[in-house]
C-alpha cells in the first residue's frame, strides 16, 4: 500500500474537522464566504465520505436562505441560551450524564490536550469539551500525524494515532450523535438541521476504510 494515498486522505479529513469546527463557532458571514469554508468542505467531503455528499451540497444554499440576525438567533437557542439550550455543545453533557458540565470526562479531555502540549486559550470563551475544540483537537491530531510521516518519523507518527484512536472513540464518536439529533429535533432551521446532517455523517464515516493496519502502512514488510 503506498503511504502517500492513506497521507494525502489523512490530510483531507484533518481539513474537514478543521472546516466543521469553523461552522459551529457563532455564524461570521463575511469570515464564512471570504474563506469559502463551504466550497472547501464539498471538496474535502467528496474525497473523505463522497457516498454522503447530499449532506454538505446544500450547505452553502441554505446558509444564504437566513439573515445574519436569524442565523444568530438560531444558533443562540441552540448552543448558547439563555433559556436551556437545544443542543448542549459539550461533550461532558452526554458521557457524563445528568446534563453534567465540566465532568469526568471533560477533566480526560484536558488531560489528552497537556499531553500535547496543548493549553486553552485564555480568550477562547468556551469549555474544553465544546464541539469546536474537539473538532480541532482532531484536525491538529491529524494534520500532525502526516507531517510525522512525511518527515520519516513514524514512530512519532504512531503515537499519535494512538492519541487520535483514543480521543476519537472514547470523547468525541460517542456523543455526535445524541448531540446532533437534538439539532435536528430540536429547530427548524434548514440550515443547521443540515449542518448537523454533515457533521454526523463526516465523523462516522468519514475514516480510512482501507482495512491495512497503521502499523503495516507504515512498515511494510
Amino acid at each position: 500500500m503506498d503511504i502517500q494515498k492513506y497521507m494525502d486522505f489523512e490530510q483531507k479529513r484533518a481539513q474537514g474537522y478543521q472546516l466543521l469546527a469553523a461552522l459551529f463557532y457563532e455564524p461570521q458571514r463575511d469570515l464564512i464566504e471570504s474563506e469559502q469554508v463551504f466550497e472547501r468542505l464539498c471538496e474535502t467531503a467528496s474525497e473523505v465520505c463522497a457516498e454522503h455528499m447530499d449532506s454538505f451540497k446544500n450547505l452553502q444554499k441554505l446558509f444564504a436562505k437566513y439573515s445574519n440576525q436569524e442565523l444568530l438567533v438560531d444558533y443562540s437557542a441552540l448552543f448558547v441560551g439563555p433559556t436551556e439550550l437545544i443542543a448542549a455543545p459539550y461533550g461532558s453533557v452526554y458521557l457524563d450524564g445528568e446534563r453534567q458540565l465540566m465532568g469526568d470526562s471533560t477533566m480526560e479531555v484536558i488531560k489528552m490536550y497537556r499531553e500535547h502540549g496543548l493549553v486553552i486559550d485564555k480568550d477562547y470563551m468556551n469549555a474544553p469539551d465544546h464541539i469546536t475544540a474537539e473538532l480541532e483537537f482532531m484536525y491538529y491530531l491529524l494534520h500532525n500525524k502526516v507531517q510525522l510521516l512525511g518527515e520519516g518519523k513514524l514512530e512519532q507518527a504512531s503515537l499519535l494515532y494512538q492519541s487520535e484512536l483514543k480521543f476519537y472513540g472514547n470523547f468525541l464518536k460517542p456523543w455526535i450523535k445524541p448531540f446532533t439529533e437534538n439539532i435536528r429535533k430540536g429547530i427548524n432551521n434548514e440550515y443547521y438541521v443540515a449542518l448537523a446532517e454533515a457533521l454526523q455523517c463526516f465523523v462516522e464515516t468519514g475514516v480510512w476504510k482501507d482495512m491495512v493496519p497503521f502499523e503495516e502502512l507504515v512498515n511494510p514488510v
